[in-house]
Parts: structure tokens; sequence; C-alpha cells
């Protein structure tokens, strides 16, 4: 069995390691003992093998871009996302303001009326 970190290795990196090259040789030696016809079925079924994974790695590789990380935007281009955010989900915002004060209302105004009482002039 071949480790999991060197089979990745080589997916990722495209690179043969020797174990991989070790492990796909035992299925061909076997093939040749039994005949042409044999090494034959073998050799298509690898290269039917590799090009799925080879139209799978590309199709993996042209997926979505990756985000640009913040620190590399400007300070216009984090106003813009902040406000653009913002906008899409202000009625949210909105909402769960209107709800928190409607739950919270009496403590608000007590508060409100402490405070106005503490900057009246003596």
């Amino acid at each position: 069995m071949m480790p999991q970190k060197v089979y990745y290795a080589e997916r990722s990196s495209g690179a043969a390691h020797p174990l991989v090259s070790k492990s796909a040789r035992g299925t061909g030696s076997g093939a040749r003992l039994k005949g042409r016809a044999a090494l034959a079925r073998v050799l298509e079924s690898q290269r039917k093998v590799g090009r799925q994974r080879a139209l799978a790695d590309s199709a993996r590789k042209e997926g979505p871009p990756k985000r640009t990380p913040r620190s590399a935007l400007t300070r216009e281009e984090l106003n813009r996302i902040r406000r653009e955010r913002y906008r899409t989900h202000a009625a949210e915002i909105n909402r769960r303001r209107h709800e928190q004060r409607r739950a919270h209302a009496a403590e608000i105004n007590l508060k409100k009326r402490s405070g106005a009482r503490s900057m009246r002039p003596k």
C-alpha cells in the first residue's frame, strides 16, 4: 500500500515519485508475463486513467479564481466592498436593530433618561 502523502504529492506535482513508479510497474510486468494482449489492455487502461486524471486536474485548475487577500486591497477598495456589503444586507440589519430596540425598549429608555439627568447643570 502506497502512503497517501506520497500519492497526493505525486498527483499535485505531476512528477513521478519512486514509490509510485514501483507500484505502477507491477501491473505492467504481470501483464507482460501473460502476453501481448494482456499488456495492451493494461497499457490502454493506464492511458485512460491518465487522460481522466489530466481532465480532472485541468478542470480543478480552471476553477473559480482565488479571492484577493484583504491586505492586498487599497483603502478605497476596502471601503467599496464594505459599502456594497452593507447595501446588500441593509434590510436584514435594520430588521435586527428594530427587533432589538423593541425587545429592550424599557432598558434603553431608562439609560437615556439617567444619562440626561447626569448631564443637567446643578
